[in-house]
């Protein structure tokens, strides 16, 4: 063999030794459909066939066979044929028992070959088995059997039960898919058949035996003796055990009947049968005897009555009194303390027991709560309560409550604490300290805090001229002392304080005696403890603090002298007095041997003050220290930095002497890149570019002459890991993959290992291409590689810091352990027609160890070169009809196998000439992608492709054009590409006007078909619309505009404005963040011109701007009017009361506020009185001079800012006091009372005078009144009215009309009487004493009586059921009657109604009522339900009667019953007790394994037991335990196909007992919940949800169940399809020139779960940006790109294309367009793969090298 490329001929290879060539045979092989590889499900009747293609040689004997039985050649139902391999069995007809598995098996001389298929006939289920009669009765009875033995293939969905009576001789339907045959007739006799039905329809009857409906039991025999306990005189308690035989029949309940003695007659006690054997007899007489005795019933009847009870006496009985519960509080607890707000109610409850009742007493300390106004006690039988109304302080403390009967006593307690604000603060304020400008105070705690704790205070100071209060700070004060500043020199001042607490601001303390701030004339006091704090050998250091008395200024510094001691030399050290703050001093240039004393004095504004000496005598001496090392907080943690950044270690070193540093590292000098820096406090070492090696233990040491100190600082430098550990394996050795094993670094950087960068390369070549980023684990299938190519690898561990050294592999050679198949034998051409001919072939004789896997077919034309491939994929079959082919010419075909080693050699056929083809006319027809079947989106900028594959014959022409018929022509950014097969517009650089719809229009001889595709362009908005200016002022201005027209494809999230002056061309942000269409802007400059601009902004950007028309900013308004001229009211020795009216004309914008001057007469100036802003029309003017004149005038400012002139001056006026006494006179016919009727209105005035005018306040009850809708109180100067209107009761009391002016007070009182009706009775309205004819009414008299005494009261009454109020009764004196005559079973509601001589007042209703007798039974308990089984218990849960027959269940009887007894007996031995807050439920013991029981359960309350009610199932007693069952959606179980971004959900039902563990898994991971995947576990129902999935979604899901018993899985596979992935790279280069290049790339790694049906190949020159289609249509894995340009380097992008779009695309690594190859290297050696008779099959490997071409 010789290799040929385009420089020439290679040296030849030849094949070792001779060939001798002989025929060889062939094994057999069977070929089926692919449906056949599944269950054949075919319907009963219909025809079956199954077959399968047979290949071999010589041609194999067949032999079918059934379930392994061989299918009889005598069997006429199936019929054999054999025909042109092909072998089939069929039958006309099939039947159910034609079901089962089919084997087809083949066998010759070199072999055998077997293939199975299951067949299934669906069919009627067969006839159920054995049907069994049970329960009999003489209504019904109940039928059980089994399932069929054959459910006819499908699931038994019911069955069919109907009964046929023996003498009417008439099938009846009975029920379907139940048990309970009910509506029998009594003494017949029936039959029964059951047929089961599946979804093919109902099988044959199973017929039972004749059964009789009749009862097959008696009346039961009679019960226990009853026993009688818990005897009281109105009842007493029954006990009575069940008959010692039921009859056969369940036991329906019990009669109880009393005997009186004195009478001697029998009466019942229930009226309905009773379930259980308790009951709680009423209605006893106290005194009297009674005997009892109890009669059983069941469905035969009563039993004959039990023996009688010894008699009995109803007696009341006696006992100790119980202890009351704690007390519980309405409101909230707090431990065990019980708060409560002031002014709310105090309620205290306690529960309580005994006989007799016990008389409860509450004491608070000492003191009986009885007494106390305040105070209420309730007390019931079981409850006593006591209230305290509007709870103060003085409520709180210890309560006590004793219950007491003759028997004895018992008492519990709670401690109560009543909230309130606090009281004042203790004392008056102290003033500490006093300056010209401030001062300082402090004050004491209050006595009582409320409560609870202090949480601020608030301090108020008050100027003595003007009596009014402000508060000092707003903020939160909690030291009890402050200083306070902002005071004025010549005023006086006093302060108080409140405390504060959550329950709000107490009362004020005492105020502060008074202070005036004055100028300071002392100097400050002597500083406060000097001493000395260190010294040094020619230094000491001094420190003192502030004096204790600033002398009424603040201090400015301090002055620090220094004397010899003996010597009185005082001189001073320091320049200057320093600081205030500055409390600390070194004095130097001391000598050693002298001795030295200091003094110190302060300064204040007056001077220097007292000195205060140092105590002693101090000489400089240097004082030694230890070294001492002082370490970040930073630092004594173990610190982590990256390599190759700087390490910085910081300390803090302290000492004397001065202390040596040094710095090791794990007891090791310092590198020479270690850098240590020391300073008189501080020591730093860096290292910098740090490595792994820099990590360790750092100590650093310091030491001087009094000892020394370390401290070590462990330091770890983070890195990128090390080379992994070698050498690197492999396995699995493949001609396309191998498996590579190696180990993991030694030194992992400091950091997990994440992942491990692999690299390849051929060792023919110096560069490395990437296998895998982020292998995972130490082992990597490598792909894709190429055939007898030798490879290197290297492998790099990563950490989170990087990728560590590489370690490279040995080389090795990749080949395949086997071999392509031999070539076939030459095809044989057939059929040749006018539309084509059927080319067909034989297998290879040698498979080369992998079975084939198809076949690929080329042809030429006998005068041609080039072979075309005729199948682009390999087929299975050994035929293929080739098409399209040219009349007259004469073709050559060959054909290849392939298998999993690759393509085999082609073997050309002999010259075949085709006949001539008719032209076929088809009309034209497309075919679009699923994305261009939707609105396409494509960002303003990019490019898209409009893609259309079009078909017919002759090809149909193609015209694209656009919305409103504009037809479509290249340009520079639209180009049209037309095929024979597809047309294509490419639109680059869109923009928004793109936007629109697209039609295309295909036409040819055989007619036309059009089509529209839309097309959206999304980019950034157009410009807003309507932009306006309106409400301008000189500061501000509001812009309003419309949303812009073109939104850009997407919403417009907000706008961003802007402005600039007109004078200038920047422009400057005003906002960007604006959701709607308008803005206020403001902080413009008055009288500057301005521009704004507004741009819409979506999702894509900013978009184009809008300006507006230029505006000036202005105010609209004019200056207002000038107020009227201002005239006082009020004359004081040092203020003026002032009014005024507001202008007439406000200039246009609101009057804000007034301007208030005065001016001394006769030759003041004009000075401004108010400094905050002054809205009302009156203003009273303070710090005036006594007996000095003066004029005032009013100047008014609007909103605008505009100020009026000044009003006329007013009069003049002099200031001195003029004081006249309040005085009043009481208007109209006013007297000490005040009688009005009820919605009258009451109407007090008075006349009142004094000078300055007093003021006057109302007062009723002491409580201080206010206007309000109802009350209008008046002051107009010169009389003071009171109005109310619509009085009530309430109004009525004492009002008292107070007047005060400075000089003096008055006041009077008048009584106001309102008269009305009564109120409402208080409540509640009891009733008690109930029976079927009447019941006792109670009620107690009205708060309100009206103002008159109630004469009497009426009863009324009325049913429920009606409207009308009916009287019982009228002029009842007292608050209790006896209401008769009531009819049994009714329910009445009662009103009782108190009256006056003013009319009838307010009623007051009971709660509704049922006139009977107090109790009776309980309604029975529902069904009961047994909800766990074990093998000898079982737990029983029932649901509560619907009625507990007045009296509250007491407990719960449960009977059990063996299956075949008759008889219930006691199941629990004692009631099980009835529980509120759940539902009732009992476990039952000492059952028998494997046994049948039902239960029943009764209910107990104080009468007796009620009715069984209805008996639970039967159930079994064994240990219930099922294994997991799992049960998938139908729609999932043959796998789930989805598109890439839609959500995948994945359900099923999961059963077992008891519950299993559910784990889903993907590809061996376990699922656990994130953002994208939900797993929700509801009942049994369990599901996945998976939002947004991608192709790395797709893989085999796994659910698991898990529970004792067992485990199940199921699996369901997931494929996402989308774009495919970037071909396999890299691109490879053959055939290279200097004008052409051919590429080569491999299939993608993910096809996106479609097949590829074409690649599109790109070019750009290295120097340009702009890539140019080559071909979008590219189906092989090369293409050869002309039209290059010589020497020019380029670069090719190939991207995979599939049914959902174009994938990602693999680039090529440049190239240069010229000539650049030699002639191969020899073939490898040729091997004989295969030989016939006549022919010889050789196989070779090609060239280590191809010369470059």
């Amino acid at each position: 063999v010789t290799a040929v490329n385009k420089a020439g001929l290679s040296e030849p290879a030849f094949v070792k030794g001779t060939v001798v060539v002989k025929e060889k045979q062939e094994a057999p092989e069977i070929e089926i459909q692919a449906s056949m590889s599944r269950e054949q499900i075919i319907k009963s009747g219909l025809p079956m066939s199954l077959s399968a293609i047979v290949r071999g040689n010589p041609f194999p004997t067949i032999t079918w066979n059934k379930n392994d039985e061989a299918i009889a050649t005598t069997n006429e139902r199936f019929k054999r044929s054999v025909k042109h391999g092909i072998v089939k069995i069929e039958t006309d007809a099939s039947s159910r028992n034609d079901s089962g598995r089919y084997s087809l098996t083949a066998e010759n001389g070199a072999g055998k070959k077997t293939v199975s298929v299951i067949v299934n006939v669906l069919d009627t289920p067969s006839a159920p088995l054995h049907v069994r009669i049970s329960e009999v009765r003489s209504d019904s009875c109940y039928l059980k059997w089994k399932a069929p033995s054959d459910n006819g293939g499908a699931v038994i969905s019911s069955y069919k039960v109907e009964r046929y009576n023996v003498e009417s001789k008439v099938w009846k339907p009975g029920t379907r898919s139940k048990c309970k045959v009910p509506r029998l007739i009594a003494g017949k006799e029936y039959l029964f058949r059951v047929s089961a039905e599946n979804k093919h329809g109902i099988s044959d009857p199973l017929v039972s035996k004749p059964e009789v409906a009749k009862h097959t039991f008696d009346v039961p025999e009679a019960p226990g003796v009853p026993e009688v306990s818990e005897t009281t005189e109105t009842g007493c308690t029954l006990h009575w055990s069940a008959p010692v035989s039921d009859g056969g029949s369940a036991i329906l309940g019990y009669t109880v009947e009393r005997l009186d003695k004195d009478s001697g007659r029998w009466a019942k006690v229930t009226h309905d049968p009773l379930l259980g054997f308790t009951m709680r007899v009423k209605g006893l007489f106290e005194g009297k005897q009674y005997a009892f005795r109890v009669t059983a019933e069941n469905h035969a009847g009563l039993s004959k009555p039990s023996e009688q009870s010894p008699y009995i006496k109803a007696l009341r009985p006696m006992t100790t009194p119980g202890a009351p519960i704690n007390p519980k509080i309405l409101t909230t607890l707090t431990k065990n303390e019980v708060l409560v707000r002031a002014g709310t109610d105090l309620i205290l409850r306690a529960s309580m027991a005994g006989r007799p009742v016990p008389v409860a007493v509450w004491k608070l300390g000492d003191v009986d709560l009885f007494k106390v106004a305040r105070s209420s006690i309730k007390t019931t039988e079981d409850e006593t309560r006591l209230t305290i109304s509007n709870a103060t302080r003085a409520d709180c403390g210890h309560y006590v409550v004793t219950a007491t009967n003759k028997t004895g006593s018992d008492s519990a307690s709670a401690q109560v604490n009543v909230l309130d604000k606090p009281a004042a603060c203790v004392g008056p304020l102290k003033i500490i300290s006093l300056n010209k400008d401030r001062c300082t105070v402090a004050w004491e705690p209050p006595a009582d805090n409320g409560g609870c704790e202090i949480t601020n205070y608030t301090l108020e100071k008050c100027e003595t001229s003007r009596m009014v209060w402000s508060v000092v700070t707003a903020s939160s004060i909690m030291d009890r002392r402050l200083n306070v500043l902002g005071l004025s020199i010549g005023y006086d001042y006093q302060f108080r304080v409140a405390a504060e607490n959550e329950m709000g601001v107490g009362e004020p303390s005492e105020p502060s005696k008074m202070v005036t701030i004055k100028e300071p004339t002392e100097v400050p006091g002597p500083p406060s403890n000097p001493k000395v704090v260190d010294t040094t050998k020619n230094s000491v250091t001094i420190k003192w603090g502030a004096p204790a008395y600033d002398g009424g200024a603040r201090i400015i510094g301090y002055i620090v002298e220094s004397s010899v001691e003996g010597l009185d030399d005082w001189r001073k050290c320091n320049v200057g007095v320093g600081t205030p703050k500055t409390t600390e001093f070194t004095v130097t240039g001391l000598r050693q041997e002298q001795t030295y004393v200091f003094r110190v004095a302060a300064v204040n504004e007056v001077g220097q003050g007292k000195h205060e000496s140092i105590p002693g005598a101090v000489s400089p001496v240097e004082i030694l220290e230890e070294p001492e090392i002082d370490l970040d907080v930073d630092m004594r943690k173990n610190i982590e930095i990256k390599a190759g950044s700087t390490l910085r270690l910081l300390a803090d070193v302290k000492g004397r002497p001065k202390p040596t540093v040094k710095w090791t590292k794990l007891g090791a000098t310092l590198s020479r890149r270690a850098d240590v820096d020391v300073t008189d406090l501080k020591t730093t070492l860096v290292v910098p570019e740090t490595n792994r090696d820099d990590s360790g233990k750092y100590t650093l040491t310091a030491s001087n002459a009094k000892g020394s100190k370390s401290a070590n600082i462990n330091v770890r430098v983070l890195d990128v890991p090390g080379m992994p550990e070698g050498p690197a394996k492999f396995s699995n050795v493949l001609a396309d993959r191998l498996k590579l094993i190696w180990n993991p670094p030694l030194e992992d950087g400091g950091a997990a290992i994440t992942n491990y960068v692999i690299e390849r390369r051929e060792t023919s070549r110096p560069t490395w291409a990437m296998v895998s980023g982020s292998a995972q684990g130490t082992e990597l299938t490598v792909q894709k590689l190429i055939q007898n190519h030798e490879y290197e690898f290297r492998i790099s561990a990563e950490n989170k810091y990087g990728i560590g050294q590489s370690l490279v592999t040995e080389p090795i050679i990749v080949k395949n352990p086997f071999s392509v198949p031999s070539a076939a034998e030459p095809p044989s051409v057939s059929n040749a027609k006018k539309e084509g001919m059927t080319v067909s072939w034989k297998s290879p004789s040698e498979d080369g160890g992998k079975p084939i896997s198809g076949y690929y077919l080329e042809k030429r034309e006998t005068k041609a070169v080039q072979w075309a491939k005729v199948n682009r994929r390999p087929v299975s079959d050994r035929s293929i009809k080739v098409t399209g082919l040219i009349e007259g010419a004469e073709y050559e075909f060959r054909v290849a196998a392939e298998n999993v080693a690759g393509i085999g050699e082609f073997k050309p056929s002999a010259e075949t000439e085709a006949t001539s083809p008719v032209e076929i006319i088809e009309p034209p027809m497309y075919e679009l992608d699923a994305d261009m079947k939707q609105a396409l989106t494509v960002r303003a900028g990019g490019s898209i492709r409009l893609f259309v594959t079009i078909k017919g014959r002759p090809t149909p022409t193609a015209t694209w054009t656009k919305e409103g018929g504009n037809r479509l022509e290249d340009s520079n950014l639209l180009n049209i590409v037309n095929t024979d097969s597809d047309s294509v517009v490419h639109i680059r650089d869109c923009k928004r006007s793109d936007s629109g719809a697209y039609s295309i229009d295909l036409k040819n001889i055989a007619g036309s078909r059009s089509l529209t595709v839309s097309l959206k362009v999304l980019d950034r908005p157009g410009p807003p619309e309507n932009i306006a200016v309106t409400d301008v002022t000189s500061s501000r201005a509001k812009l309003t505009w419309s949303a812009p027209r073109d939104d850009g494809g997407a919403h417009v999230t907000h706008y961003v404005v802007e402005k600039r002056e007109t004078s200038r061309l920047a422009w400057t942000l005003v906002t960007n963040q604006v959701e709607g269409t308008s803005l206020r802007v403001s902080n413009l400059l008055e009288q500057n011109e301005y521009v704004f601009r507004v741009m819409g902004v979506n999702k894509y950007g900013q978009g184009e701007a809008a300006e507006s028309q230029p505006l000036k900013a202005e105010n609209p308004f004019t200056l207002p009017c000038k107020p009227t001229q201002p005239e006082p009211t009020g004359v004081t020795r040092t203020s003026v009361d002032l009014i005024w009216r507001k202008p007439e004309n406000d200039g246009g914008a609101k009057v804000s506020g007034y301007v208030v001057e005065r001016r001394e007469l006769p030759n003041g100036r004009w000075l401004k009185c108010n400094f905050s802003n002054l809205i009302d029309c009156k203003y009273t003017v303070t710090g005036l001079t006594e007996d000095a004149s003066y004029e005032f005038q009013v100047t008014a400012k609007n909103a605008s800012g505009s100020v009026s002139a000044p009003s006329e001056p007013s009069e003049k006026v002099t200031c001195k006091d003029s004081f006249t006494p309040p005085r009043l006179d009481l208007n109209g016919n006013l007297k000490d009372t005040v009688v009005v009727k009820a919605g009258e209105t009451i109407t007090l005035s008075a006349s009142i005078f004094g000078k300055p005018v007093p003021t006057a306040t109302w007062t009723r009850n002491n409580v201080e009144l206010d206007n309000t809708p109802k009350t209008e109180i008046m002051d107009t100067g010169s009389t003071a009215s009171l109005s109310i209107k619509d009085s009530t009761r309430d109004d009525s009391g004492d009002y008292v009309l107070h007047l005060k002016n400075t000089a003096g007070s008055r006041a009077i009182s008048i009584t106001v009487k309102v008269l009305d009706r009564p109120g409402q009775p208080i409540g509640p309205l009891t009733i008690s004493e109930v029976t079927s004819e009447r019941c006792r009414l109670a009620w107690r008299a009205p708060e309100n009586n009206g103002g008159a005494p109630v004469t009497h009261y009426n009863i009324e009454k009325r049913e429920t059921s009606r409207l009308a109020w009916t009287l019982v009764e009228s002029g009842i004196e007292g608050v209790t009657t006896k209401v008769h005559r009531l009819l049994k079973g009714n329910e009445y509601i009662f009103r009782v109604i108190a009256v006056n001589k003013y009319g009838l007042g307010v009623p007051l209703e009971s709660v509704p009522v049922i006139a009977k007798d107090p109790f009776s039974v309980p309604a029975a308990p529902g069904k009961p339900q047994v909800s766990t089984v074990m093998r000898n218990s079982a737990v029983l849960t029932w649901t509560r009667p619907t009625s507990d027959g007045g009296s509250d269940i007491s407990g719960y009887h449960i009977e059990r019953k063996e299956r075949n007894s008759l008889r219930w007996t006691r199941a629990v031995r004692r009631s099980v007790p009835s529980l509120h807050h759940k539902e009732p439920q009992a476990s039952i013991t000492n059952l028998k394994e494997g046994q049948e029981y039902a239960f029943r359960v009764i209910a107990l309350n104080e009468v007796g037991a009620s009715d069984p009610r209805e008996a639970s199932s039967l159930v079994v007693c064994h240990d219930d335990f099922q294994p997991p069952m799992i049960q998938l959606d139908t729609d999932i179980l043959d796998g789930v196909n989805i598109r890439a971004g839609v959500t995948l959900r994945l359900k099923a039902n999961v059963t077992g007992k008891p519950a299993p563990k559910i784990v889903w898994t993907r590809d061996g991971k376990e699922l656990v919940s994130n953002a994208q995947t939900e797993i929700t576990k509801n009942k049994n129902v369990c599901m996945v949800t998976i939002k947004d999935t991608t192709r790395l979604n797709s893989g085999c899901y796994v659910i698991s169940a898990r529970n004792p018993c067992a485990t199940k899985t199921m699996e369901v596979k997931v494929l996402v399809l989308d774009k495919p992935g970037p071909p396999e790279g890299p691109v490879k280069f053959t055939s290279l020139t200097q004008d052409k290049v051919t590429l080569w790339w491999g299939t993608p790694k993910d096809t996106g779960g479609s097949t590829v049906e074409s690649y599109v190949v790109e070019k750009r020159e290295t120097t340009r940006l702009n890539w140019a289609l080559v071909t979008a249509c590219s189906e092989s894995t090369n293409q050869t790109v002309n039209r290059l340009i010589k020497n020019h380097e380029y670069q090719f992008r190939i991207s995979a294309q599939n049914k959902y779009g174009v994938g990602t695309p693999l680039l090529s690594e440049p190239v240069v367009a010229k000539v650049s190859y030699t002639v191969p290297d020899a073939p490898g050696q040729p091997q004989v793969t295969d030989t016939t008779r006549s022919t010889i099959a050789l196989n070779w490997t090609p060239p280590m090298y191809d010369g470059g071409s």
